[in-house]
């Protein structure tokens, strides 16, 4: 007698540089449960509302979200969570065409990416605002720039930047510039290199010995997802 036994075997996602950004970035901030799967563990929409409230505390109305799941309510309930996720978002300004609350709950990967992309820029903007003053509102590009050339100014290095575009942040210096004139000392300029491939890396390596801070600062002007 011959048993044939058939052995299920699971997909292997490979998780992008991006996706494992993200991610790291919502556990750093104490979400709970931890997030191991970007998409599969946003679905109810809990998650997003911590962040929601951690962006700008208070305006989750908690009375609103459905933490436990029933059944036979489940689903609906989680729709209508990430429903709600997105009525925030819009709240927020953020640009939403076209997204859905059973977007979230589907785990379409483009359409989550793009809600979650915004929330970590609101993060940044809103650290951003501390450091430039503006309240309750998030940060405009023009005072960020502001913000950056004064504390390079202070600091009496020779870099400046015009915008966001300005091809002097293509190698990083300025960057690295930036977060020595936040917490000098920080930057051993003895390993900064002038081509961008060997001055990135260092600038990954120097953000852990700082405040994140100083990550958001870079992640911002050089608008590319930092490796972790």
């Amino acid at each position: 007698l011959i048993r044939i036994v058939y052995v299920a075997v699971e997909e292997v996602v490979e998780e992008t540089r991006e996706e494992k950004t993200y991610r790291n970035w919502m556990n750093s901030m104490g979400v709970s449960p931890y997030v191991n799967y970007l998409y599969g563990d946003l679905t109810n929409g809990c998650i997003i509302f911590q962040l929601y409230d951690i962006i700008r505390p208070g305006m989750v109305n908690w009375k609103r979200v459905v933490t436990k799941f029933s059944k036979l309510k489940g689903m609906m309930d989680q729709i209508q969570n990430c429903n709600y996720a997105v009525e925030l978002g819009k709240q927020l300004r953020f640009s939403l065409v076209g997204i859905q609350g059973k977007d979230i709950y589907d785990s379409n990967q483009t359409l989550t990416l793009a809600l979650v992309w915004q929330l970590m820029r609101a993060y940044t903007l809103t650290i951003l605002a501390h450091c430039t003053q503006s309240g309750d509102t998030l940060a405009t590009d023009k005072e960020i720039i502001a913000w950056a050339n004064k504390k390079l100014a202070e600091s009496q290095k020779k870099a400046s930047i015009r915008g966001f575009q300005d091809p002097v942040i293509s190698n990083a210096r300025v960057v690295l510039d930036l977060i020595d004139a936040i917490k000098p000392g920080t930057i051993n300029y003895e390993l900064v290199k002038t081509e961008f491939k060997h001055t990135f890396p260092y600038l990954i390596t120097s953000r852990k010995k700082s405040d994140p801070l100083y990550v958001l600062v870079g992640y911002h002007q050089m608008s590319v997802a930092l490796p972790v």
